[in-house]
């Protein structure tokens, strides 16, 4: 259970970064994705959690048009792949089948565990459906598009004024001032997608590692 509950944020960054990655062809970013999970699992286990979609027998495959796969194949996400796993661990450690019936816990011991372990699997649930949100929904098109419109209109108007009132002396100031402007527009577009590779973008790998490190100092 331990290993798959620290796999979760490992699937989660895997569902959040881009498939693609320049530099990067689809071999290499499946090794990338199998070393970050590392020995937590086993590489049958593993290729459960990285395959993308169902063949038509029901069997994780990647969704490339390998092994025949058909394009419109039912896409998986590695999170839920991970969260329904963690169900069934959180259903076997509370029902556990002692084989001598006297160290068994009460039924009620074992009611009030698999309450508890499901409704922090809820928690991971519901916060897997925020970051799933905040990365399928973007500023909307036009509101961006509205922002930038004015603030160029701004700017132009604002350095015509300026400079037809003090001359060239004003430009080294209009220069800042719109490299200021400009730059605050470039920063909100940037990080409109905070899930991307680039260098300002959040750093999920390190996030990952660290979730992993406090699990293994809990346990």
């Amino acid at each position: 259970y331990a290993k798959w509950l620290t796999v979760f944020p490992i699937a989660v960054e895997h569902f959040l970064r881009p498939h693609k990655r320049t530099g990067w062809d689809d071999e290499t970013f499946r090794k990338k994705r199998r070393f970050h999970i590392g020995r937590l699992l086993s590489d049958d286990d593993a290729r459960r959690v990285l395959m993308e979609c169902d063949d038509r027998d029901g069997n994780p495959a990647w969704f490339d048009g390998e092994d025949g796969i058909h394009p419109a194949a039912r896409t998986r996400d590695p999170p839920l792949v991970v969260l329904h796993r963690l169900r069934e661990l959180a259903f076997d450690l509370s029902y556990f089948d002692y084989r001598d019936p006297r160290t068994a816990p009460h039924p009620q011991a074992q009611a009030a565990l698999c309450r508890q372990l499901n409704t922090q699997l809820d928690i991971l649930y519901g916060a897997y459906g925020t970051i799933e949100r905040i990365k399928s929904l973007p500023l909307p098109f036009v509101y961006a598009t509205h922002l930038r419109t004015f603030l160029l209109l701004f700017l132009v108007l604002w350095n015509m004024t300026s400079v037809a009132h003090f001359g060239w002396i004003a430009l080294p100031c209009l220069f800042v001032a719109n490299w200021s402007l400009l730059g605050i527009e470039a920063a909100s577009v940037e990080c409109e997608r905070p899930f991307d590779w680039n260098r300002n973008h959040l750093t999920l790998g390190k996030f990952a590692v660290g979730i992993a490190r406090n699990v293994g100092q809990t346990l």
